[in-house]
């Protein structure tokens, strides 16, 4: 059977996107024997949904830069969150069938646990506050049985949702009526925070890099959005004010100084 991956070749230079053929490519020369591949007391399962996420891109840098995540080996499958279907099974408590969301090679059928695309971790040879991504194993997540798609295990349900949920009930302080400004609002974190926020009755201001962008932060609720390339965000937030939180993304173009000047935050 053949098994395509998408291999990590070489590391982008320090703000340079991947580019497909020199930093990743696809390799569909490998094959695999789905019935006879020993499992070693893993698994095999079927790759059914990747998610391409910022923390990738920050796992292409070279090791020697310190950051939040470990770095990814090239040479060989890029690791990712995605979604998984059980093939075959010697391990307990994972069943034929089972769905699985966690970080797992970018590869068509994979024996579980990968060792491939895996980094030695020790605590020791990192930055102090590194978090080791591969301890992001998969788990077993419920079949939804038609009453959802299984894209949701990608977003709502998956890093997305976690990030935004986690941050806001956890580090937002606010009460109903309130006024949340949310950078880059289109995101898939950004637009689960525009949610919440709305469900817990903010007024919500939020920001995106172009007019689709905008229309559709209005159709998930937004009070009032901007494109942050036609309108600047000093004139909005001192219009819309007083703002009493604000969600930024790290890879938002708002100046970081704008969030200390306590103009924006007058009536």
């Amino acid at each position: 059977m053949n098994n395509p991956r998408i291999v990590f070749l070489q590391r982008p230079s320090l703000g340079e996107l991947p580019i497909v053929g020199q930093h990743v490519k696809l390799d569909s020369s490998y094959t695999i024997d789905l019935k006879n591949v020993p499992l070693n007391g893993g698994y095999l399962t079927k790759t059914l949904i990747l998610s391409p996420e910022p923390s990738i891109r920050e796992r292409m840098r070279d090791s020697t830069i310190d950051s939040y995540t470990t770095t990814l080996p090239t040479g060989a499958p890029i690791v990712g969150p995605g979604l998984v279907v059980v093939l075959r099974s010697e391990k307990d408590g994972v069943n034929v069938g089972d769905y699985l969301y966690g970080q797992t090679p970018w590869e068509a059928y994979i024996v579980q646990p990968y060792v491939e695309g895996r980094v030695t971790f020790k605590q020791g040879e990192w930055a102090p506050d590194t978090f080791d991504m591969d301890s992001l194993a998969l788990q077993v997540v419920p079949d939804p049985k038609g009453l959802y798609p299984l894209s949701k295990y990608v977003n709502l349900l998956g890093t997305p949702g976690l990030t935004a949920f986690v941050g806001f009930e956890g580090l937002v302080e606010a009460k109903e009526g309130d006024t949340i400004f949310v950078s880059s609002g289109a995101s898939g974190v950004g637009s689960m925070v525009v949610q919440l926020a709305k469900l817990k009755g903010l007024k919500v201001i939020s920001s995106a890099g172009s007019d689709a962008k905008v229309d559709y932060l209005q159709s998930i609720g937004a009070d009032f959005t901007f494109n942050y390339k036609k309108e600047s965000y000093e004139s909005v937030l001192k219009r819309h004010g007083p703002i009493h939180v604000f969600w930024v993304s790290k890879s938002s173009s708002l100046p970081m100084t704008m969030l200390v000047e306590k103009r924006l935050m007058q009536d």
